[in-house]
């Protein structure tokens, strides 16, 4: 394993380049050392977060000493187990941030232009402010003590004392205006945050209701599709039954033949009794009835069952046509449901996220209104009893408090900032699920009838055929409909 130093002189070696130093953890642990920042003479930024998503320090740095760098502006050093910080003169700097470290104390009076401050969760760190304010007190005791110096040196050291105390004031002044801004634009925020919520709320309501349609029209076409199944069952049967009429028929047709043999033997007979010309008007006679019965009921019997044929014919493939849409249909509708309800699951996880972070928050600034309140009504208290030494300690906590608040506050905007960011992508995700529900509910189902007549012969050569194919349709409708009841 590597140390902290090592990685930034590998990370970054060309220092004029560099106007910011970045690291995030990523899984790799790094040897506790300390850390030098110098020459850097274009460093604008500083940014390390030691901890990863396990909450395990990942780049230990009990020291940081930063020398070197007129042009930094920002320092976020945070979760870096981090006891002692030192810097030369910063002139440019206006953010600093080492919350969740270890550190015992902390000056910031080198910091004149100094606008966020950010150092909560340090063991054992007393305020900033507080450090602050008693540095103005040292240095109005040492200006006190120079009055019985010289006058002009006396005069000279006053009026530098007095322009550093000045910016020391305007310095706490900004920060406390600072905090008071943040907080109102805070609570602004999380009130919008709430209405966004509640409108995808009422949106999320609504796609329930036309996710709940869209089931109850595939619930109907499951019914349609059960009732041409029946329908294919039946034509079967029909089918089946006319071809075994057919196969009585030609039972009679063998059966008319052999009586047409036994009518010729009579004629046989009747010709040795009969003359000529008896026997020539006999047989045209017989010959013409056997003729006329045969043909007129065959005739009649051969047409009856090829129309029947016909029609069961084109009823099957009308079926056969319906129920290879309505498949289709199911199965495009099941694939579209089933995208739907992963959409709404994934939706509704977001928004639960999004609930409780906003609960955290409004708990959190709760809390700290809560204690500034309380320190202010003491400090009222305390000024009616003329009671200093109590006056000052609520002070001091009280801007402890603000402190801590400030650090809350801004760790809160930046949680909103990304808040707002998913709650954005969850209204997109939204409407675009709206619109395809709006399509699936709107798409209609529509079959198309073919007829094709195909001849009484046609169909006598190749019944094994179809009888194939139907078994095979079945068959894929009941697996089909066992995976859509899956």
């Amino acid at each position: 394993m590597i140390t902290a130093q090592e990685w930034l002189d590998k990370t970054y070696p060309n220092k004029e380049k560099v106007d910011k130093i970045s690291f995030f953890a990523r899984g790799v642990k790094y040897t506790e050392s300390d850390l030098l920042i110098t020459d850097f003479p274009n460093l604008e930024e500083i940014e390390i977060v030691g901890v990863g998503y396990d909450d395990d320090c990942m780049f230990p740095i009990p020291k940081c000493e930063i020398k070197n760098c007129p042009e930094l502006k920002s320092i976020h050093i945070v979760k870096c187990q981090m006891k002692e910080f030192t810097t030369d003169d910063l002139p440019n700097l206006d953010s600093l941030s080492l919350s969740a470290n270890y550190l015992t104390t902390l000056d910031i009076s080198k910091y004149l232009k100094l606008k966020i401050l950010a150092v909560s969760n340090n063991n054992n760190l007393p305020p900033p402010l507080q450090t602050l304010t008693q540095k103005i007190q040292a240095k109005e005791r040492e200006l006190f003590a120079f009055q019985i110096e010289d006058v002009k040196e006396r005069q000279a050291k006053i009026t530098r004392l007095e322009q550093e105390l000045q910016s020391l004031k305007d310095l706490k002044i900004r920060l406390e205006t600072k905090a008071q801004q943040r907080e109102e634009e805070l609570t602004t925020e999380l009130n919008q945050l709430k209405q966004e919520k509640a409108e995808l709320e009422t949106k999320l309501q609504d796609h329930e209701t036309t996710f709940a349609t869209t089931r109850q029209q595939l619930d109907q076409i499951k019914n349609e599709l059960a009732k041409k199944q029946q329908e294919q069952q039946d034509l079967e049967q029909k089918l089946t039954n006319e071809q075994t009429k057919s196969t009585e028929l030609e039972q009679q047709l063998m059966a008319l033949a052999v009586s047409s043999g036994l009518l010729s033997q009579q004629v046989e007979n009747l010709t040795q009794q009969l003359t000529e010309t008896e026997q020539k008007e006999k047989t045209a006679q017989l010959e013409a009835e056997v003729r006329g019965n045969l043909i007129k009921e065959q005739g009649d019997k051969i047409s009856q069952q090829e129309t029947q044929i016909k029609n069961y014919q084109q009823l099957l493939r009308t079926s056969e046509e319906n129920l290879k849409k309505c498949q289709d249909l199911i199965q495009q509708k099941t694939e579209q449901l089933t995208n739907l309800e992963q959409e709404k699951n994934d939706l509704q996880v977001e928004l639960n996220q999004a609930q409780e972070r906003i609960k955290s928050l409004e708990n959190s600034l709760l809390t700290s209104k809560n204690k500034i309140s309380q320190l202010e009504a003491k400090i009222k208290e305390s000024k009616g009893k003329g009671n200093s030494s109590e006056l000052e300690r609520l002070k001091k906590e009280l801007a402890q408090e603000k402190q801590k608040n400030q650090s809350e506050k801004t760790k809160s905007q930046q949680e909103i900032n990304r808040l707002k960011n998913e709650l954005n992508q969850a209204k997109l995700k939204e409407e675009q699920l709206s619109q395809k529900i709006q399509a699936l509910s709107k798409k209609s189902v529509q079959v198309q009838e073919n007829q094709e007549p195909k001849s009484f012969w046609q169909t006598i050569k190749i019944p094994l055929f179809y009888t194939l194919g139907i078994i095979l349709v079945i068959i894929v409708v009941g697996w089909l409909y066992n995976q859509t009841q899956e």
